[in-house]
């Protein structure tokens, strides 16, 4: 397990050798961040399934599992940025049972309150708390026997309000991310939201992806 204690990866990742690396190493987590909540998943995960209609083209084709992937990809941001891991839902019914490995550290908002960007260390939170209700949303349409090929059935339809509220919160909160980048003097925004990673404009969730 390259992430066991003392593993390479492990100490590369987390023991960086000077300030500069470890500067390198908050902004590959920014990235990961910002590029999953708006390229990957609001984009090529969520976008080109509901704009177009088309089933072939959701996360969990066959299995129907969609919600539950939306919900988990969405979690994963926001316990990397607080630092936070709850566990897992092993009997699916929304709450984390499995917390044998449950992590409470110091996360991205802990770094930012204390280098004095308090305020935007809580416009991060805010957005990722938007987020995670308009999942929770769409997972629970799902349980209500209202699954993901239900709700892009009609992409400006009331069915699919769960799905372009989550879009457009994934789009701001990667916005958010990025300027958490900017503001630390890591780098620039292209560098946090990968431009290539989706052709999706996730500022309009009913847009065709080209």
């Amino acid at each position: 397990d390259a992430w066991a204690p003392g593993a390479p990866y492990q100490q590369a990742f987390t023991r960086p050798a000077d300030e500069a690396a470890a500067k390198q190493r908050l902004l590959q987590i920014l990235t990961g961040m910002g590029t999953l909540s708006e390229g990957e998943l609001a984009g090529e995960r969520m976008q080109i399934a509901l704009a177009a209609n088309s089933q072939e083209d959701e996360h969990s084709c066959f299995s129907d599992n969609t919600h539950r992937d939306i919900w988990l990809n969405a979690e994963g941001v926001a316990n990397s940025y607080f630092g936070d891991y709850a566990g897992y839902d092993r009997t699916l019914d929304g709450q984390d049972d499995a917390t044998g490995r449950a992590v409470t550290g110091y996360g991205v908002d802990d770094y930012l309150r204390d280098v004095g960007q308090a305020a935007l260390a809580d416009q991060v939170a805010a957005a990722l708390e938007s987020t995670r209700g308009h999942c929770a949303a769409i997972d629970g349409a799902a349980r209500a026997g209202r699954p993901i090929d239900v709700l892009i059935a009609n992409a400006s339809g009331d069915d699919a309000q769960p799905m372009r509220d989550a879009i457009r919160s994934l789009n701001a909160q990667s916005a958010l991310i990025a300027r958490v980048a900017v503001d630390l003097g890591l780098g620039d925004a292209a560098q946090v939201v990968d431009p290539d990673a989706s052709a999706c404009d996730t500022s309009d969730p009913t847009a065709e992806c080209p």
